[in-house]
């Protein structure tokens, strides 16, 4: 087997750090409490980075294709809206009726591609993206109400443009079967300053099936854990992802889980919010510098 994809570096200094986010290496940052009986200066960083030539072996033997699945939601308790994650993933710009607010995230650079999919027998009205989650924030009442789902899925640099759409498209496609909601998905470019094989796709959903009607009941499935709903599709991506590289004769393949068997204890990428130990240094008045950079590398 050959060098593993991912090592664990300790860094104590942000210029060391600032040369592995410089080179496009970084795949993720955990920070350590500062030590006050060592006095330390500032926290350790344990940084997870890509080896030289960024691929390993899987178990077979064969190369490592990238895998990544996150699902997150979209609350109104963390002052989050689904009018606003919409415009900002497809860099459209939404009135939200709700509040009375414009998103306009119309300049945003960097998003590749955008498509609605719905269930066959939703209204046709709801392709219009600013209609699809004006409803979605309509049909919900309560101030901490989750208005919509996230998928966020990293997308081989080894497949074309045109592959990587038809592979969302896929995945958003199934979502749909499975649960009846409406899905809306953006495939966006890799971020300047970061690695430039860091594509990636948000796949929002709404967190209510659609009828013939508009906005029925909750997918209270994808809400509890237990059900295993979550793990089912990461293992569905890992399916599409394979299916796909098999498709484009690429011989990589993809592995979820694959990073436990690195020893990692987490899926390689940039913590997702809540809980990004940088994010909540800031707010707990630790200076980290490289914090703008991880979030750009986090949010392409």
């Amino acid at each position: 087997m050959g060098d593993p994809p991912f090592l664990f570096r300790r860094y104590t200094d942000s210029r060391s750090l600032a040369n592995v986010v410089s080179c496009g290496r970084l795949i993720s940052f955990f920070m350590t409490p500062r030590n006050e009986e060592k006095g330390a200066l500032m926290q350790t960083l344990r940084v997870c980075v890509r080896s030289a030539d960024g691929r390993g072996e899987n178990k077979e033997g064969g190369p490592m294709a990238i895998y990544h699945m996150s699902v997150k939601t979209v609350s109104r308790s963390s002052g989050r809206s689904a009018t606003g994650a919409a415009a900002y993933r497809s860099a459209a710009k939404i009135m939200d009726q709700r509040l009375g607010l414009v998103h306009d995230y119309s300049r945003k650079k960097g998003v590749e591609y955008c498509e609605i999919v719905l269930p066959k027998a939703a209204p046709k009205e709801f392709l219009d993206r600013s209609l699809l989650w004006n409803g979605a924030e309509s049909s919900e009442g309560r101030k901490n109400s989750v208005v919509a789902r996230e998928f966020e899925v990293a997308l081989p640099s080894e497949l074309s443009p045109e592959q990587r759409v038809e592979l969302v498209r896929e995945l958003a496609q199934s979502i749909v079967e499975k649960h009846l909601v409406g899905v809306d998905f953006a495939i966006h470019a890799p971020g300047k300053d970061g690695d430039q094989r860091n594509h990636h796709a948000h796949v929002l959903c709404t967190t209510r099936r659609l009828w013939t009607g508009g906005f029925g009941e909750k997918t209270r499935e994808l809400d509890e854990k237990k059900n295993k709903e979550v793990p089912y599709w990461r293992k569905k991506w890992e399916e599409l992802e394979n299916r796909a590289l098999e498709r484009a004769g690429v011989k990589e393949r993809c592995r979820a889980g694959v990073w436990k068997d690195q020893g990692l204890d987490h899926e390689p990428g940039i913590p997702p919010r809540p809980g990004n130990h940088g994010n909540s240094s800031e707010r707990g008045g630790v200076a980290c510098s490289f914090n703008g950079s991880m979030r750009r590398l986090r949010n392409g």
